[in-house]
């Protein structure tokens, strides 16, 4: 995925992607830089940064050198990434990856992740979906 097809999937985007052992995470890509997740068990909406990472090389079933996007989050020193368990950092993840593990996304805020510090409710560990969300958040003010 180019950068600029990585712009036009993720910024401005809602998206509901697979957290695995973990269930459905929500995270809202701001234009400006900004990101907000909204991740299971976690009882506060996280506010970090993002950036593409021009990121490639030699792929046999291509036969040659390709371009690939990376997205780049760094939530701040003071959080732990569940997969990795480490503290703080540069995370960084292929745009198509990405792309592969998200279940769905609309284009917004759609439940206002960037206005908020608490969470609407704390995620299960269970797949949701956005419309399920939705009805249990409700109409935002």
């Amino acid at each position: 995925m180019s950068v600029d097809e990585a712009k036009a999937a993720f910024v401005g985007m809602t998206r509901n992607v697979k957290a695995f052992q973990f269930g459905s995470q929500i995270t809202y890509i701001a234009p400006n830089g900004s990101v907000y997740l909204w991740f299971p068990g976690n009882p506060v909406v996280l506010e970090g940064k993002w950036s593409f990472k021009e990121t490639g090389g030699f792929r046999p079933y291509a036969g040659k050198p390709v371009s690939e996007t990376s997205l780049c989050f760094d939530y701040g020193p003071r959080t732990v990434n569940a997969w990795s368990r480490q503290r703080g950092g540069v995370e960084c993840i292929s745009s198509d990856t990405l792309a592969f593990a998200t279940f769905e996304s609309e284009s917004g805020d759609i439940f206002g992740l960037a206005g908020r510090t608490q969470v609407p409710f704390v995620l299960p560990r269970e797949k949701v979906s956005l419309a399920d969300l939705r009805k249990r958040v409700g109409p935002r003010s």
